[in-house]
């Protein structure tokens, strides 16, 4: 053989063997770890281990490590590890919350992902996405779904000789029929509230129903449009219901609205959320109650506000186009039929709350009415922190009788405006 001979079947022999050894460096690369936040809750967290180890799997290109809210809190764990340079790639928040992170560049724009993407999404609720709007970006992807609906036990109507609540019924009608609610003790104590001071922000939906607006525009805000005669109407609603009137409860009442209504029977009504219902039904429904769609107002609407939790992208994450593919993978059906079965809450999939969640629950009889609320559903306005803390402080002041509504508003007009100068 000559010496040509043997160079070639040399350099073909090194030619295999680099072509073999790239294809075990292939084969033995290491898969692309996907740092994402841990749910705090238990049954949140039962449910995403399910779905990780599902996912890990499944998949041999990609894995996924929990980081744990030990000591800390989904708050503040995600703003401590970017600090430390070494941040996750997904966590989880409000709808507000990412907004104002977006806002201070902590969030990636998943836009792109989206477009290339929308089939993945074809059966999420559609206006679901616009909750993690900034601008013409998109932020957020929703995780569960919590619609508003108005609770009341039927007993408590029964007694007092009161139709039940129904679609289509009025504020009016609310507060001329929560007088005969009302029990009072031998000495002339309130005992039974007719309507619960709505808890949290559940309130904001009776402004909608006056027609009253905080901002020019709710995905952009750029100025306080809330000095009208819908928001001081809406205002002296909830005023005169709790101080005039003295049919609904101090926003100081004890407990919260599930046990108030099913438990202690401390209200007759409450606005609340299909997150409500699931605690109303573990605490009992011996006790017979029933929800309904919220009441109309002045301004011929009776919107209710949704409001889910979102995934998202921190904007330094490492690993950003793989973190897209595990939160494709926990908005995929079977995923969100998990969620379902685990944790008993409505999903973002319209198919999956419209089949598994309507079967997973027997009581109460209308809860279909959360589904039908969806399609007039609208997100809060995207305010966040000291914008938000500036709303909630009025709305208390007037429901604790500290503050005029006049004042209120001349607070608001000057905060508002201040905070929309530097909303960051």
């Amino acid at each position: 053989m000559s010496r040509k001979q043997n160079a070639l079947r040399c350099m073909g022999f090194v030619s295999v063997l680099s072509l073999v050894i790239l294809c075990l460096g292939v084969g033995l690369a290491a898969p692309v770890t996907v740092q994402m936040i841990e749910f705090a809750r238990v049954d949140e967290a039962e449910w995403q281990r399910a779905v990780v180890e599902r996912f890990n799997a499944s998949r041999k290109d990609i894995q996924i490590e929990l980081i744990s809210l030990a000591g800390s809190n989904v708050h503040t764990k995600p703003l401590t590890m970017i600090a430390a340079g070494a941040p996750p790639d997904i966590s989880y928040n409000d709808p507000y919350r990412i907004i104002e992170w977006t806002h201070q560049g902590l969030v990636m724009d998943i836009t792109p992902y989206l477009n290339r993407d929308r089939a993945a999404f074809s059966e999420f609720f559609g206006p679901l996405l616009d909750l993690y709007k900034v601008n013409d970006g998109r932020y957020g992807i929703p995780i569960d779904l919590q619609v508003q609906g108005f609770f009341y036990r039927e007993d408590f109507f029964d007694e007092a000789g009161v139709p039940y609540p129904r679609e289509g019924m009025t504020w009016d009608d609310i507060a001329r029929i929560s007088p005969r609610l009302v029990v009072q003790s031998g000495d002339g104590v309130i005992t039974r509230w007719a309507i619960r001071f709505p808890q949290f922000w559940h309130w904001w939906s009776i402004l909608w129903h006056h027609g009253a607006a905080f901002f020019d525009d709710e995905w952009s805000p750029k100025r306080f449009v809330g000095d009208s005669t819908e928001m001081r109407a809406g205002l002296e609603y909830i005023r005169s219901m709790i101080h005039d009137r003295q049919v609904m409860s101090p926003r100081t009442i004890s407990g919260t609205t599930a046990p108030n209504l099913v438990v202690t029977g401390s209200v007759a009504m409450a606005i609340g959320n299909s997150l409500y219902m699931q605690e109303m039904v573990r605490l009992g429904h011996e006790r017979p109650w029933d929800v309904t769609r919220l009441p109309y107002g002045p301004a011929g609407n009776n919107i209710a506000w949704f409001n889910s939790l979102g995934w998202f992208i921190i904007s330094t994450a490492n690993h950003p186009d793989e973190a897209w593919e595990v939160i494709k993978y926990f908005s995929s059906e079977a995923s969100m039929r998990l969620c379902v079965e685990m944790r008993g809450t409505m999903v973002p999939h319209r198919r999956v709350s419209q089949t598994v969640w309507m079967q997973q629950w027997e009581y109460p009889k209308n809860r279909r009415v959360f589904l039908d609320a969806i399609g007039t559903a609208r997100g809060l306005p995207a305010v966040y922190g000291e914008g938000i803390q500036a709303i909630v402080d009025g709305v208390n002041a007037i429901a604790d009788g500290r503050k005029p509504i006049p004042q209120v508003i001349a607070d608001w007009d000057v905060q508002l405006n201040n905070w929309l100068k530097d909303p960051r």
